[in-house]
């Protein structure tokens, strides 16, 4: 388990998403932390309002993510059949 994230501004002067924010931040495991501060970096380039980090995102597939493959059945597309 990953130490507990000194808060960066005394607790006083954050306003109460902040607070709510780092608190479940810190009850996440290094994955799942990670996953939120990805989605926060699209959030926050997505509304222009903070440059983000220039790292390269590394390529995922479905095997990565343990997803299966469909099959050829589910893959076509079945059409209506006339009425």
């Amino acid at each position: 388990m990953q130490p507990p994230i000194a808060p960066l501004t005394p607790p006083s002067s954050r306003s109460a998403d902040e607070r709510k924010l780092s608190r479940l931040f810190r009850a996440l495991d290094g994955q799942s932390r990670q996953t939120l501060l990805d989605f926060a970096e699209f959030l926050a380039a997505r509304s222009g309002d903070i440059e983000t980090t220039t790292e390269t995102p590394t390529e995922l597939t479905s095997q990565d993510l343990g997803i299966p493959k469909p099959s050829i059945l589910e893959q076509s597309v079945r059409e209506p059949r006339p009425a």
